[in-house]
């Protein structure tokens, strides 16, 4: 059985610091944005911005499963790029089907207007944020993880802050926040081109191996059910809740969703590189499954564990980070029931670990 190399437990402190500034940014940005915005506004702009994972988490999935199963520090990233840009028609035609359908739902539950603008904004800020997450995944299969740390900086930075500037700036407006976002992808993107820029030197000496297509397919399936799930009270409370309390509503769960969602990508970005070298290597699916297990259940017990401290500190959450005047009991309550939803797709994931097979 390949056991897990010795000497990795130092890559904890990258992986980490990662989360921590995300988070750092994420509750920085919740305040900043409770002062700048109207909840009217912040509710149809969390809408929007939610929509951005669209591409690398449903439609394109399975192209980021692939590059994190195959990519070494010895692949070429012009190789694997002609592979990838083959491949993307199909799943691009999805993203914009889903972009569609997104943008008809925000019509339909806040009333947004400019239909096509909006539907041409989410396929250009997910295509810019599939590239920036394919360069990651990259630099985290090459365990790179402080150029991954510098990446994600980056990214955290500009998501949190460049479309509040903007509307700082230049005033607040649906069309401000956009393009603040927009930009922020963009940014987001080259950084992670020029973390990467060393791999479109190497020479093609390793081809991709098959099997991106069925990938693209079998993660449709998985990426769907997880962002429905994920998304879901978004866009009930859209279509249910009057438009200042679903404003509140949005602050609650840009809150509750990144503390499992953190804890998550430390435990991946730690573990799947070498699990995945132990399957290019010839492990036995019933050793990578052990070794998939021990690593899911710790992800799953600390997010739990994180999610009942959230729950329990959301009256302090509502007395730091909201500046709304009025209605604050709608923001405790969406913070303190948001963090349940997530226990039944952790365990559906747990399950999908379990089952897929990683050699």
């Amino acid at each position: 059985m390949v056991n897990e190399p010795p000497g990795r437990l130092h890559h904890l402190l990258p992986l980490v610091s990662i989360q921590a500034v995300g988070l750092a940014c994420g509750v920085l940005g919740v305040h900043w944005s409770s002062k700048l915005l109207p909840p009217e506004i912040l509710g149809v702009y969390g809408l929007l911005a939610s929509t951005h994972t669209l591409a690398a988490f449903v439609t394109h999935r399975g192209m980021v499963q692939y590059l994190q199963r195959h990519w070494t520090a010895e692949c070429s990233a012009s190789l694997f790029g002609r592979e990838l840009l083959k491949a993307m028609p199909l799943p691009t035609v999805w993203l914009a089907v889903a972009a569609a359908t997104s943008i008809a739902g925000l019509h339909l539950a806040t009333g947004l207007g400019r239909a096509w603008v909006w539907w041409g904004w989410i396929v250009l800020v997910n295509l810019l944020a599939l590239a920036a997450h394919l360069t990651a995944t990259a630099l985290q299969a090459e365990e790179k993880y402080w150029s991954q740390f510098t990446v994600s900086t980056v990214g955290s930075l500009t998501r949190s802050f460049l479309p509040l500037l903007a509307v700082f700036l230049l005033g607040t407006a649906m069309e401000t926040l956009g393009a603040g976002f927009a930009l922020h992808t963009m940014l987001w993107f080259l950084a992670g081109a020029l973390a990467l820029a060393p791999a479109w030197n190497r020479g093609e000496t390793r081809k991709p191996p098959g099997g991106l297509g069925s990938a693209i397919l079998s993660f449709l399936g998985v990426g769907t059910i997880g962002w429905v799930a994920q998304n879901a009270p978004r866009w009930f409370a859209a279509f249910n809740l009057p438009p200042q309390v679903n404003g509140y509503f949005m602050l609650a769960a840009n809150l509750s969703v990144i503390v499992p969602a953190s804890i998550a990508i430390v435990g991946t970005s730690y573990a799947a590189p070498w699990i995945f070298a132990a399957a290019r290597a010839g492990e036995t699916s019933a050793n990578l499954r052990r070794r998939t297990d021990r690593n899911v259940w710790v992800a799953l017990l600390l997010g739990q564990a994180a999610l009942l401290a959230l729950t329990a500190a959301a009256p302090v959450a509502v007395l730091c980070l909201v500046t709304f005047s009025g209605e604050a009991a709608w923001f405790r309550l969406s913070l303190t029931m948001l963090a349940w939803p997530t226990v039944a797709l952790e365990w559906w994931l747990v399950q999908r670990w379990l089952r897929t097979p990683l050699s």
